[in-house]
């Protein structure tokens, strides 16, 4: 019995011609009550500066950018998580896309380059701006309310490496030799034997990560980068508001200066104490970088957490 594909309304597979169709979106639609929620042109407006002012770029030259599309489809990426080519194809077929990113009757659309090099030029300014805008919206529509939000207490460990003393020591270390750089660099003497110093200090770290293997060959190393520590120490307590090398070093390098001075003894004294009774010291200072760091114990809410010292 022959099927007439003809009623079924199939049509044959090797007919070229463009298929068309009609499609009635409800009013109802998310996207259609998301797309009459938001305040378009003043989104626009508010995204003008960000485009083309801070890229130093002239609003009147090049193509002309169809920002209403783009502001759509970049809200449409977040909120689906789609690809660039995804986002292109459902912009080109997809009608509540289309509608959304105001393209209705039009046979418009944009091509996943466009797409990236939107999003690119967006920037961290630009998803600032459509968080706060989302936000307004969500509010408005009532999904800010305790009842409508579900909060994970899980917290994400930071991406840094262990506090160890040899690490903690050899960022002294650096800090001390970009020191010395620029007081070379501004023709002030430097610290002594800095060059020398800072090579012995290398070649310490080196024979403790790859050849230390017991306690005692471990405890012997770090007491050495200890001795060298001090002696850097030293040299940069020479460096005091009031000399002609302290002076002409910029606010950044002054305040290092100062940090390390008050920082290093305290350093060395807790690593001091470590290895003579093999526990750590109380209030341990973690980093020399960070703010105020606090490391988080593993476990549930409301268990202690260790807080470190630093800068």
């Amino acid at each position: 019995m022959a099927v007439n594909m003809e009623a079924l309304g199939q049509r044959s597979l090797f007919e070229n011609s463009s298929w068309r169709t009609t499609v009635r979106i409800d009013p109802d639609h998310r996207l259609a009550v998301l797309c009459r929620a938001i305040a378009w042109e003043e989104l626009m407006e508010k995204a003008v500066p960000i485009l083309y002012q801070d890229q130093g770029i002239r609003e009147d030259i090049g193509r002309v950018l169809n920002l209403r599309a783009h502001l759509g489809a970049y809200i449409l990426q977040t909120v689906h998580g789609w690809t660039d080519r995804w986002c292109e194809e459902m912009l080109k077929f997809y009608i509540p896309a289309r509608l959304f990113c105001g393209f209705l009757e039009s046979e418009g659309s944009l091509d996943h380059t466009s797409i990236e090099e939107f999003r690119n030029r967006f920037g961290t300014r630009g998803a600032e701006l459509i968080t706060q805008d989302m936000v307004k919206i969500a509010k408005e529509f009532g999904f800010t309310k305790g009842d409508d939000m579900d909060m994970d207490t899980t917290v994400q460990e930071a991406g840094i490496t262990y506090p160890t003393e040899m690490k903690l020591m050899s960022r002294l270390m650096k800090k001390a030799k970009m020191i010395h750089g620029k007081l070379r660099k501004l023709g002030k003497k430097g610290l002594t034997a800095m060059k020398a110093v800072a090579k012995q200090f290398s070649k310490i770290e080196a024979n403790y990560r790859f050849y230390a293997k017991t306690k005692e060959q471990k405890d012997k190393i770090i007491q050495e980068a200890v001795t060298l520590s001090e002696r850097v120490l030293g040299e940069l307590s020479k460096l005091t508001p009031g000399t002609g090398g302290f002076d002409e070093l910029s606010h950044r390098y002054q305040q290092d200066i100062l940090k390390l001075l008050d920082l290093g003894p305290r350093l060395l004294e807790q690593i001091l104490y470590w290895l003579d009774t093999g526990k750590v010291a109380k209030d341990k200072i973690v980093s020399l970088c960070k703010v105020m760091p606090t490391a988080i114990k593993k476990g549930k809410i409301g268990k202690s957490s260790l807080a470190g010292s630093g800068w």
